[in-house]
């Protein structure tokens, strides 16, 4: 509609009303009034009056209609859309035609965008506020990454503010492609989007894939949080040059207040790079809700608000008629964004959430009798943040005596050392000038010292986005997974698959007695590994020390290396004696082709003399992770290290998985750390 026209001018497009006083009727529908409108049509108020339920009618201009590109876009935004099914999305119930005029009949929503908002909030975004945002925006991402669609227009003016629920949903799938169609209907090398939110790659007319939309998700939120547009300039060409050019400047110097965790994760989602974003919406949302986590973990539970709880208000006098649009989901307190600036190098007692706030859930696979759910490796922020420290290693939920009634459940998180005096060391046995000192008990267990170092924890496959951490305790690992012989001394017990009298005998038939004694234990739960630790510390007493399971920090570190890791050897995947990018079949146990374990040490060790930390049986640790669609009950447990049964990316030392207590498999087995212990 020409600018300066009265609408009503242009309606004879449309049929007659039905009803006296509507506006006009198209295709079964009554059109009530004029929601909005752009270049490419209107979008009406409208009642199906077969259903008798409020809609919201697309309808493109009779101009526009007549060219057949646009036809196919309409068409194609409401296929797009109407194949995805979510809450975060608009619903889309009907695309019809009539005389000739295509339209969209979607859910009427109640509220206003994004971007209306914005403009007319009067106050800075909360912290629950922008975590819903979030959470509901990479929910609709996550949807729509699903079926291979890539949305293309992520703005605040396609995001819907639900009023009745205070959800927000994503609209205007007209630019949507599907990652797998050749079909085109732009030309190579158009600018397809909304400038000052589109991607770099997008920007410069180049394909792009699901992280595109992540980008125009975390600038998004980085005008919610700061309220201000990154790129935004007066003209076309400055504002893409800012988009592919211009670094906008850190959330929390704009905004010191907000967690930092939150602000390194926008500001992950706007890296220039795409390699540097998460691969599309499912792994962005996970890392999302684990840095929601994170930050509710952080803050403490939350309190009671008169009327108000954590969201988006209406402005002006919509918010009287209405009251808040709340964020029922959200536990984050109101009153966040008032708080004091916080303390940027977060304290070992909530280390493990921040670190958790980067798992990705990936995929589910069977090993042996079991299914794990395999998470990919995660990450924790820019590599400029700054470094976590970890004062003490003990988790909470260390091993319990031996004469514990129940077993532990704990949050395995990292916990300070209040001992002044730390006690002293376990008795060594003397090693060589160039070798870690190390001990070996009763058992036969050898034992390596793990100096204090600073590592970058988490990533895989070449992620630079790795969370500083520096370890200030010494610790004990074992330099080789548990053995069958060691748990048979403990226990008196055989729980292995790959045994004599277990179920995969057959497979381990040839296998020497004296053989079969070094392979490692498997088949054993969470649960009966502490239970064979707090027997192991009754047996093998060392004053002021603890046998338990480590932690992911512990583990990773020690796989890496431990202190004696050369400068950026962290950024590598694999570490033999010589870390590298890759690994072959030779230098660990992974997806062995005779589809067993082998006896541990059979390979070459790491340069603290670890062996098998990449392959042959993975390996429990003692934190624990919340799933996002379990967010109540028992806990699962993080494992790492990958498996005879794994390919090789499950051995990256980033790498980490998760499955519950009571869970089992073939592959998977344990080593124990000695630490201090912690009063």
């Amino acid at each position: 509609m020409p600018a300066g026209n009265d609408p009503k001018d242009d309606w004879s497009f449309l049929r007659p009303p039905v009803v006296a006083g509507d506006l006009a009727s198209l295709g079964g529908y009554r059109i009530l009034s004029l929601i909005g409108q752009g270049a490419m049509g209107f979008v009406f108020k409208a009642e199906d009056t077969g259903l008798k339920r409020l809609v919201a009618l697309k309808v493109m201009r009779p101009a526009i209609a007549a060219t057949p590109l646009a036809r196919d876009r309409l068409l194609r935004e409401a296929r797009a859309a109407a194949g995805i099914q979510s809450e975060c999305v608009v619903t889309i119930h009907q695309v019809g035609e009539d005389r000739g005029i295509p339209f969209i009949a979607m859910e009427f929503l109640d509220g206003m965008t994004l971007d209306d908002w914005i403009t007319k909030h009067k106050k800075t975004a909360t912290v629950g506020a922008i975590c819903r945002v979030g959470r509901d925006l990479l929910r609709g991402l996550a949807a729509a990454h699903e079926k291979g669609l890539i949305h293309r227009d992520i703005k605040p003016a396609n995001l819907w503010v639900d009023q009745k629920s205070g959800r927000v949903k994503v609209l205007d799938f007209g630019l949507t492609r599907d990652t797998g169609s050749e079909q085109k209907l732009t030309m190579d090398g158009a600018i397809m989007g909304t400038p000052a939110y589109m991607a770099p790659e997008q920007a410069n007319g180049k394909e792009v894939d699901c992280r595109a939309d992540l980008f125009s998700a975390g600038t998004v939120l980085y005008h919610l949080a700061t309220d201000s547009s990154p790129f935004h300039r007066d003209s076309l060409l400055p504002t893409l040059s800012a988009v592919c050019n211009h670094r906008p400047q850190p959330v929390l110097s704009i905004r010191p207040e907000l967690p930092a965790e939150l602000g390194a994760f926008i500001e992950r989602l706007m890296s220039k790079d795409p390699a540097e974003r998460p691969g599309d919406g499912q792994a962005a949302l996970a890392l999302w809700l684990e840095v929601e986590k994170s930050v509710r973990n952080a803050q403490g539970p939350p309190q009671a608000q008169s009327g108000t709880g954590s969201g988006i208000r209406l402005p002006g006098p919509a918010a009287a008629e209405s009251g808040v649009l709340r964020f029922p989901e959200s536990k984050i307190l109101e009153g966040a964004s008032t708080r004091k600036k916080r303390n940027r190098k977060t304290s070992s007692s909530n280390l493990w959430p921040w670190a958790a706030g980067s798992i990705a859930l990936a995929t589910l696979i069977l090993v042996g009798l079991g299914v794990v759910s395999f998470l990919k490796g995660f990450s924790g922020g820019p590599e400029k943040q700054d470094a976590v420290t970890v004062v003490a290693q003990t988790p909470r939920n260390s091993a319990p005596k031996a004469d514990a009634a129940s077993q532990p459940t704990g949050t395995g998180i990292p916990t300070q050392s209040t001992n002044n005096n730390p006690p002293p060391a376990p008795p060594l046995r003397p090693s060589g000038n160039r070798e870690p000192d190390r001990f070996t008990n009763s058992l036969g267990m050898d034992m390596v010292l793990v100096k204090p170092g600073r590592f970058r924890l988490g990533g895989t496959g070449g992620d630079k986005f790795r969370m500083p951490v520096e370890i200030q305790s010494e610790y004990y690992i074992g330099i080789r997974e548990v053995t069958q012989e060691q748990w048979f001394r403990i226990t008196g017990e055989q729980p292995s698959h790959f045994s004599r009298k277990g179920e995969g005998a057959t497979a381990v038939a040839r296998v020497p007695d004296s053989t079969m004694s070094r392979f490692p234990v498997e088949n054993v739960s969470w649960k009966e590994a502490m239970a064979y630790i707090a027997r192991l510390n009754t047996q093998e007493p060392n004053p002021g020390w603890e046998y338990r399971l480590p932690t992911v920090i512990e583990w990773e570190f020690a796989c890496r290396g431990g202190h004696l890791m050369g400068q950026d050897e962290d950024l590598l995947d694999f570490y033999g004696f010589t870390p590298s990018k890759e690994i072959t079949r030779e230098a660990a146990n992974l997806g062995d082709p005779t589809g067993r374990p082998k006896p541990t040490g059979s390979f070459g060790p790491n340069r603290l003399g670890l062996f098998d930390m990449h392959g042959n049986v993975a390996e429990w640790c003692s934190d624990t992770h919340i799933p996002k669609d379990r967010p109540v009950g028992v806990p699962d447990h993080i494992i790492k290290g990958g498996s005879w049964g794994s390919p090789p990316e499950h051995g990256r030392a980033g790498a980490t998985f998760t499955t519950n207590e009571n869970g089992k498999t073939w592959a998977l087995g344990f080593r124990v750390v000695l630490g201090r212990k912690v009063d």
